[in-house]
């Protein structure tokens, strides 16, 4: 929805709100600064803590991507729904939402691909005493002086890669689709 308003509606605070979501994806990830803000919030070491970085992370790409897309979709569209009296967030969900399918699903995969498979974002900000991701217990695997059980480290590896590649075959068309379809301006 952030897309679709700072892209259809060009004026002073949209172009503002664009500027500084690709301000997002060039900026890099500091860990002490963020650390630091999560204990000054009280909410280091739980999983709160994890969801918020990581939408703040992925938030500038999904964004940009899912704007990419709406440039595409014709101003037409928006017109014919208000005149047949479609307006607001109706005209969004009836009329835009559908056609955003394949970007949502893009963004959607790759953003679970990212996050399943993070490590240090996990590393850094969960009581790891408590809360464990699986790339985090795959690592507990090893043992002492760098004694590794590679069956118990391969069979949790393949159980690690089976939600990705269920998902990514299901959705596999969508993601060619959304990635195509914002990068060639017709």
């Amino acid at each position: 929805m952030l897309s679709y308003i700072v892209v259809r509606r060009r004026n002073r605070f949209n172009r503002f709100i664009s500027k500084f979501l690709t301000f997002g994806i060039i900026a890099p990830f500091a860990a002490l600064p963020t650390v630091q803000m999560l204990k000054l919030m009280g909410i280091y070491g739980t999983r709160t803590s994890l969801v918020l970085i990581y939408a703040a992370i992925y938030l500038p790409f999904t964004s940009m991507l899912f704007s990419s897309f709406i440039v595409g979709i014709p101003r037409e569209l928006d017109e014919a729904a208000v005149i047949d009296g479609c307006t607001g967030f109706s005209l969004f969900i009836r009329i835009i939402m559908p056609l955003l399918k394949p970007v949502t699903a893009t963004t959607g995969i790759l953003n679970f691909m990212w996050v399943w498979n993070d490590f240090l974002m996990a590393y850094l900000c969960l009581d790891l005493q408590r809360f464990k991701t699986l790339s985090i217990a795959i690592q507990y695997l090893k043992g002492g002086y760098g004694s590794v059980d590679m069956g118990a480290m391969m069979g949790a590896l393949v159980l690690a890669l089976l939600p990705i590649l269920v998902f990514y075959l299901c959705g596999q068309k969508y993601i060619i689709k959304g990635v195509t379809a914002g990068a060639v301006k017709g």
